[in-house]
């Protein structure tokens, strides 16, 4: 009896190793995929930081891209409106002068006009100056037709 007890043990002992063989090795499988999964996982989270540490170099690349593009603009803008300024003050010089000239082209309108008037009273005096001419020529003529008369009368 002793030994169907030591038989009955035994064959407990074995089945509890072998139960505990098997729990080991399911263990050791969880462990494995586990083991496989934590490498796979932190192959994913090493790519992604990569992938995170470029997109933040591009996104620090075009930080430094834009900040430079909008120096320039900046830049370009003053000199757009430093241009725009002179331009005005250009354009307010040119109408002063032309301002200037209109208000010359009207004196020389004026002074136009008067010389018009003062020859149009220059050509009426030369009109009657011409009417007086011809009558002192006609009179003049014909005292010198009349002078012979007159010295044979014995008045010249």
């Amino acid at each position: 009896m002793e030994q169907e007890h030591w038989q009955a043990t035994q064959s407990n002992d074995e089945a509890w190793h072998q139960k505990l063989d098997e729990v080991q090795k399911l263990h050791q499988q969880e462990l494995q995929t586990q083991w496989e999964m934590l490498g796979t996982l932190t192959s994913h989270l090493r790519k992604s930081n990569q992938e995170l540490m470029e997109s933040e170099n591009e996104v620090q690349r075009l930080r430094n891209e834009l900040s430079s593009n909008q120096r320039r603009s900046e830049e370009e803008c003053g000199t757009a409106y430093r241009n725009l300024a002179r331009c005005v003050s250009e354009m307010k010089r040119m109408q002063e002068e032309i301002d200037e000239m209109n208000r010359r082209q009207v004196e020389y309108i004026a002074e136009a006009a008067d010389l018009r008037r003062q020859l149009a009273q220059a050509l009426v005096s030369l009109h009657q100056l011409g009417g007086e001419v011809e009558t002192y020529q006609s009179t003049y003529t014909s005292t010198e037709m009349r002078r012979p008369f007159l010295r044979d009368q014995g008045y010249v």
